[in-house]
């Protein structure tokens, strides 16, 4: 057991439980949050068997089973990882690490925004890639929304206080525009065009590998990976109703190519889960696509180009860009100068 668990305090409970409770801090001058570890030894009780999490919860009676899922780091049994569902009997040791209670609120944070608009209604913002675009389980500062509310102290009125702002989203390494509220009036005007799937938006992603056919749409429906809780995946029933249309702009050498993206629904990982589908993941998605040997640093390379919506008060759309980041356009250039020098190449061999 490490040293910078402490125990903190030990109890007798009914039917022999042991239950002792660790502070998981790292130590002084940590960002690590602290963590609460929980050691349980399942009491003497014949013939008895029960899930794991439904034990501790109805049991504990410390957190509810949504809260455990949520707030789960890792759960162990006989000093194995297992999932919540496996069933735990007499004389099972079961050891859970729990992120701390979230908060009720967040607090404004200058997280160095980059504005590509604003006005008395909206914020449009360029999210580098890395940020995290709401407050949750691991990341409880530094993101979008902390950095909304320091630049739009308005924002206190929203209800959501873990989203002040926020109408849509992009994963955390996904890249570009995105559109916030700076009044409830404004969110509520926005969400509803979300809602009805009336907002155009274009992605830009490098891919492992060139789609076939190189123009199409992939329709079906995404459900969450049973046996990968972060990872969702493409079905033809069952689920979310999931389309995205796809065009290839550019091949480089027939290894790599990039893609132009036009989700039509918003399902989370969507174009990440369609990419993947067609047999070319994204370059740098560790999550969906194996490490890539020529670019084994590469982020996620996928880029919310443009967000055409109506804005409060007018009749034609506006459209808002962000431009490819710097690091993913190193990636392309990369790639383009090695389709010139291969073309050189043939070109002198060829006979004259």
């Amino acid at each position: 057991m490490s040293g910078s668990w402490q125990v903190r305090a030990q109890y007798q409970l009914r039917w022999l439980w042991q239950i002792t409770f660790w502070d998981a801090g790292n130590g002084v001058g940590s960002d690590e949050p602290r963590r609460l570890r929980i050691r349980v030894e399942v009491p003497d009780r014949p013939g008895w068997s029960d899930r794991a999490d439904k034990y501790l919860t109805e049991n504990l009676e410390l957190v509810n089973r949504s809260q455990l899922q949520k707030r789960c780091r890792c759960l162990r049994i006989n000093g194995s990882e297992a999932r919540a569902s496996r069933r735990v009997r007499h004389g099972d040791i079961i050891e859970v690490d729990l992120d701390p209670e979230p908060p009720s609120a967040i607090s404004a944070e200058d997280v160095g925004l980059s504005v590509v608009f604003e006005n008395d209604d909206v914020v449009v913002v360029d999210k580098p890639p890395g940020m995290v675009v709401h407050p949750g389980a691991g990341n409880w500062s530094g993101t979008l929304a902390h950095g909304l509310l320091y630049h739009v102290s308005a924002l206190d009125a929203d209800p959501d206080s873990l989203r002040p702002g926020i109408v849509h989203r992009l994963d955390k390494d996904t890249s570009g525009v995105m559109i916030c509220a700076r009044h409830l009036g404004a969110k509520e005007f926005l969400s509803r065009q979300f809602a009805a799937r009336r907002v155009g938006k274009r992605y830009v992603a490098v891919t492992r590998g060139v789609p076939r056919p190189v123009r199409g749409t992939v329709s079906g429906t995404l459900a969450r990976d049973p046996a990968h809780r972060r990872r969702f995946r493409h079905q033809t029933k069952g689920g979310r109703t999931a389309l995205t249309d796809y065009r290839v702009a550019r091949v480089y050498g027939g290894r790599y190519a990039l893609v132009m993206l036009r989700p039509r629904t918003g399902r989370t990982h969507q174009l990440r889960v369609h990419m993947t589908h067609l047999g070319t993941p994204i370059l740098g998605d560790s999550l969906y696509g194996r490490r890539d040997g020529r670019f084994p640093d590469a982020r996620l390379c996928l880029h919310a180009l443009a967000l055409t919506v109506m804005l409060p008060g007018e009749l034609v759309p506006r459209t808002f860009t962000a431009p490819i980041p710097s690091d993913m356009r190193a990636i392309m250039v990369e790639l383009l100068a090695e389709q010139a020098d291969s073309q050189d190449s043939k070109r002198a061999l060829r006979p004259r």
